[in-house]
Formats: C-alpha cells, sequence, structure tokens
C-alpha cells in the first residue's frame, strides 16, 4: 500500500503518524510459508486468500460501527459498511449486483471498484472464475482512469497479482503480458507516489521468472528497481526510506537462494541508509522504524536456519533501541510502547527457534498420543532402527496440506528403507461435512466425530501415513518448541532429533529429502 498520501513525512508529528501506520508489519518481509499458532482454530481459513486456499468467505464485518439499516443498504449509497452488512447476512449475491450497478453507472467509481475487488477476494476459493473475472474487469476500469491515485494503483497492482495466480498454468509470456501492461501504466505515474504498487508488482514478475528457471532475468528486473530506489531514497524522510526497506526484503526472499552474496550486499547499502534516520536532531520514533523493520525481518528469517545468529542480531538491535530510547528521552509516547512491544514480540517469536536449535542431537521424547489414525499405535521403543519424521499439522492450515504431496511421495520412495511418517496434530473441534466433501469447524464436537473427521480427512487426500492425536492436556507440541505450523521433525535410527524444518517451501522440502537420505544411510 502506498503511503504518499501523507505527504513530506520530516516534521516529527508527521513521521509519527506515518509510523503508526506501519511498524505493525514490520516482521512481514520475510516468506514463512507457515503459519503461528493461534487460539481462535480457524483463522487461517478465514484468512486465506490466495488461489487454491481452502478459505470461506469471513462474515464479520470490519466496520466497528452500527449496522446500517435496510434503507440505507437499498439507497444508492451503497459503502462499505452496507457491504459487510450485506455478507453477515450472507448476501453475497445481493451485495454484487449493488456493485455491479454502481459500476454500470460509472465504471470509474474508485469506491465501487474497490467494493468489487474486496468481493473478489472473498470468492478466491468459492468462485474462482467469477473472482478472476471481476479482478480482470478492474484491471480495465482502473487502467482506463486519467490518474492513479494511490488508492488505485495499489488495487490495480494487487488486481494484476490476482490474476496471474489463477492463470498459474498459462504460459510464462501470457502472464508477464498482463503484469508488464500495468507495471507500463503505473511506471509512467510513477511521480504520484506509486512506488510501493510498483514494487509489489515487480516483485512478482520476478518471481514467476525465477520460478521458470531464468533467475539471471529475475535478477536483472529487481536490480534496475533496486537502483532507481537507491538513487531516489530521501534519507531524512521515513516514508522514503521505509519503502526502499520494503524493497530491500523482498528482494531478498525472491534472490537469496541464488544470489546470497548480492542480497547481503544490498541489505548492507539499505541498513547504512537506515541508520542515517537516527542521526535527526529532533528524533521521533519513526526514525527507528526502517532500521526495525529491515533487521525485524532478517531475525524472522534466520528462524529457521540460524536463529543463534538471528539472536545475536536481535541483540544487537536492541542496544541500539535502548540507545535511541535516551535521545528521545522521557515520553509516554503511544506509538513508543508500541514499538517496545513489537521489539519484545521479535525475541518471543524467536525463542522457539532457539528452542528448537538445542534440541538438534538430544533424544526426542516419548509420543503423547490419545488416539492413532491409519496406524497402529506406536512408541519410541517400537521405532528405535527406523528413521521417523514427525509432521505437526491441523486440518485448518494451509501451508500444512501444501506439504502432502512432498509427504507421499517421501513415504513411497522411503518407506521400504525404513522411513516412518506421523503426523502429530490435536483435536480443533472439527468435523466431517459429507454434502462438501471436507472439514468444517464446528462447536463442541464429541471424539469420536472428530476421529472420524480425521480418518475421512487422510482418505480425502490420498494420505498414506497415519495421525496421531495428542490429548487436550498435552505439552508434547510445546516440548518440540512448536509455534508454527507445518513443522516436520526428522529423528534418526537411535532416536535423537537431527532435523526440525517449519514451514511448506521448497527449501525445507529439498533440505527434509537430503537429511532423511542421509539418515537412511547410516
Amino acid at each position: 500500500m502506498s503511503l504518499a498520501f501523507l505527504g513530506n513525512c520530516n516534521n516529527q508529528r508527521s513521521r509519527t503518524r506515518y509510523w503508526v501506520l506501519n511498524v505493525a508489519i514490520a516482521g512481514s518481509l520475510a516468506s514463512t510459508c507457515f503459519v503461528c499458532l493461534r487460539s481462535a482454530t480457524a483463522w487461517a481459513q478465514e484468512e486465506a486468500t490466495s488461489p487454491g486456499a481452502q478459505s470461506q468467505p469471513s462474515e464479520k464485518s470490519q466496520d466497528s460501527g452500527t449496522e446500517p439499516t435496510v434503507e440505507n443498504e437499498l439507497s444508492n449509497k451503497f459503502d462499505g459498511k452496507a457491504f459487510n452488512a450485506l455478507l453477515r447476512k450472507g448476501q453475497i449475491k445481493q451485495a454484487a449486483e449493488k456493485i455491479d450497478g454502481l459500476l454500470a453507472e460509472d465504471p470509474t467509481d474508485i469506491n465501487a471498484l474497490s467494493l468489487s475487488t474486496s468481493l473478489a477476494r472473498l470468492m478466491v476459493s468459492s468462485n474462482p472464475k467469477d473472482s478472476e473475472l471481476r479482478f480482470t474487469t478492474a484491471v480495465e476500469h482502473l487502467l482506463a482512469l486519467k490518474t492513479l491515485t494511490p488508492k488505485a494503483a495499489s488495487m490495480l497492482a494487487n488486481s494484476a497479482d490476482y490474476i496471474v495466480q489463477f492463470r498459474a498454468t498459462a504460459p510464462l509470456e501470457e502472464r508477464l503480458a498482463v503484469v508488464n501492461r500495468v507495471l507500463d501504466r503505473l511506471n509512467a505515474e510513477r511521480e504520484n507516489g506509486l512506488v510501493s504498487s510498483i514494487q509489489s508488482l515487480v516483485t512478482r514478475k520476478a518471481r514467476m521468472l525465477m520460478q521458470d528457471g531464468r533467475e539471471e532475468d529475475a535478477k536483472s528486473v529487481l536490480d534496475e528497481l533496486a537502483q532507481s530506489q537507491l538513487k531516489s531514497v530521501d534519507s531524512t524522510d521515513s516514508r522514503s526510506v521505509l519503502e526502499l526497506v520494503r524493497f530491500a526484503g523482498n528482494y531478498n526472499s525472491v534472490l537469496s537462494s541464488a544470489y546470497r552474496d548480492e542480497c547481503k550486499q544490498l541489505s548492507k547499502e539499505v541498513e547504512a541508509i537506515a541508520m542515517k534516520m537516527l542521526d535527526n536532531q529532533e528524533p521521533a520514533v519513526s526514525d527507528f522504524t526502517p532500521l526495525y523493520t529491515l533487521k525485524a525481518a532478517e531475525i524472522r528469517s534466520m528462524e529457521k536456519s540460524n536463529p543463534t545468529a538471528g539472536e545475536v542480531l536481535l541483540t544487537e538491535l536492541e542496544s541500539r533501541f535502548d540507545m535511541f530510547r535516551k535521545q528521545l528521552g522521557e515520553t509516554e509516547d503511544k506509538e513508543l510502547q508500541a514499538l517496545v512491544k513489537n521489539m519484545k514480540g521479535v525475541r518471543t517469536s524467536l525463542e522457539p527457534a532457539l528452542q528448537r536449535e538445542r534440541m538438534i542431537g538430544t533424544k526426542a521424547i516419548e509420543i503423547d498420543a490419545q488416539h492413532f489414525i491409519g496406524t497402529k499405535p506406536t512408541t519410541m521403543a517400537d521405532l528405535r532402527g527406523k528413521v521417523v519424521l514427525i509432521d505437526f499439522w491441523a486440518v485448518w492450515c494451509v501451508p500444512c496440506i501444501a506439504t502432502f504431496p512432498h509427504l507421499i511421495d517421501w513415504h513411497e520412495e522411503f518407506s521400504d528403507r525404513g522411513l516412518v511418517i506421523l503426523g502429530a496434530t490435536r483435536f480443533y473441534d472439527y468435523t466431517w461435512d459429507d454434502s462438501k466433501g471436507k472439514a468444517v469447524q464446528g462447536k463442541d464436537i464429541a471424539t469420536e466425530a472428530e476421529v472420524a473427521m480425521l480418518e475421512k480427512f487422510r482418505e480425502s487426500y490420498k494420505l498414506h501415513h497415519g495421525f496421531f492425536v495428542a490429548p487436550k492436556t498435552s505439552t508434547y507440541s510445546k516440548d518440540f518448541g512448536v509455534s508454527g505450523i507445518p513443522q516436520a521433525v526428522l529423528i534418526d535410527k537411535q532416536g535423537k532429533i537431527r532435523m526440525i524444518r517449519v514451514g511448506s517451501g521448497e527449501t525445507n522440502a529439498k533440505a527434509l529429502h537430503a537429511k532423511i537420505e542421509e539418515l537412511l544411510a547410516e
């Protein structure tokens, strides 16, 4: 989202207002491919919006005001409040008709286009054909605008992003044509504060090129934008520096596997610019935001690969923050308190990763199971002499489901050589809906019904490995440092933990595959 509408952020008040909108996303630059555990067990289904995700439209209003009257809903003014009211009643068709009526009268109505793309996001899984059509129509209408505001540019970039994801199996050149057409328009109005939208779409373009094996082309695309932003960045402007920081995160997430040295170099240059923000004579909380955003993302990216190094970086960041707080002096600034909370959150997030790292080479704890599904009851003693993969997962977790093809392949490739895969989960009050052919959340679901659901769930995905369900009072997941799922734990033939990986990405899959082969050969 572009924040150019905030104007010049050189003065303290502006920088602080800008910071408020950005500090909450400080750790979001790293690509994780896993979900953190929350008490609301169905949250992943409600929030997932990418094509293929098993999400359902959320009927919860995003507006905290009172529900509009029927008269307001039927009036000519159809806004976000009225839109949410119809969604709460499950009247998606009526909402679509209202939106389409507004667009028929004025295809350039930004309010209607915003509601249409919001509806399209809700329909990604339930009605992908209509969802893609809405995004495609939105792109045409937005391109027809004489001038792009930051809001319009953001909708345009996001709509194009969804379109190419829908067309993932289409030829690359066809998808690139969609992206390039939109980028041409965004670049033509770059001075209007559209950098964030340009960044997001250039990143998508680079990802597509990487997936097609065109690594040099992907790097060239990102390098061009990196040089442009390095030249134009204003080291006294929080907005400008933060946009560069965000781009550095995108650059690293796309190219780190193939161009590690180049990524380190860009991060070093960006960090130097972010450090300059701390030299302001009249410091504001927002001056620390770019450095925090950059380093928090870097630290979180290390949670899976090198948490010890991540802790070193975090300790350095905390030290710099302490010095910065002394510069600010005594203050009850709410934004400062929010930053303090976010800093603590980074350490809280890192602790389980450090715990997992310390577990490597130690003896795996005993299986704690209330029920076994698709396999006979077993213990670690029974598994001695086998290589064991414990997969921590949940029925509502989309990234967990994304790992299933790998688990199926590994079972077929390695089970005869001694690999045993066991899924580890717990009860989440889900039952099986035969009419929909999938698991759905309920309330106070009986144990027998949830066990039956897991059996049908396993059959529906044609899984070969079995699951076990830990008791509600179990500390099994906690003892393994599980803070996000999927989490895979590899245990050798002597019962010792040899590898732990969190997330469903291809990097983790390759690492696990190689380690399985290594352990089986021992």
